[in-house]
């Protein structure tokens, strides 16, 4: 059996290692889990209307669906199947560039709220990137999800900058 991700010394993650076959469907979770924690609709589909098919949403409306999100994730082929042309920009992008942008831009937020509210901003947008960031890089997300920041939002009764 190939190895899965590979944990580093620092606690990131490398997603890029050859994962293990997924595991078999459990009754009522809706889909295989592999070991590496990627569902069978998140890998890229074999055709267009595989990943039609494997996704009940299309257009705008699969975009709003952080769950089945891909963000820039998708092919060109898959924009076509799924009415997610002219939406997206043209740019495709793996999943560990995306979590490489989303650092950069974390890095450039004030710390603390900021930052707590951005990897929010990532969770609802797009369910699959947010945890890869947190396993990717683990020691660096925690505390911002976590307390203290979450400490603070709470004495603060839940009101961030942004309502």
């Amino acid at each position: 059996m190939a190895p899965g991700p590979s944990v580093a010394g620092n606690g990131s993650v490398n997603l890029d290692a050859a994962a293990p076959p997924p595991l078999a469907a459990k009754p009522g979770n809706g889909a295989a889990l592999g070991t590496d924690g990627v569902t069978a609709t998140d890998a890229p589909a074999a055709t267009p209307a595989a990943a039609a098919g494997a996704l009940a949403s299309s257009g705008a409306e699969l975009l709003r669906i952080g769950s089945r999100s891909q963000g820039l994730r998708y092919t060109a082929e898959q924009r076509a199947a799924l009415g997610l042309t002219g939406l997206l920009p043209p740019t495709v992008e793996t999943l560990p560039t995306q979590v490489m942008r989303v650092m950069r831009r974390l890095g450039n937020l004030r710390p603390g709220l900021d930052q707590w509210e951005y990897l929010a901003s990532v969770d609802t947008a797009d369910e699959r990137l947010f945890y890869a960031t947190v396993l990717t890089h683990l020691t660096r997300i925690m505390p911002l999800i976590y307390t203290p920041v979450v400490g603070t939002l709470v004495q603060r009764g839940g009101e961030t900058e942004t309502e």
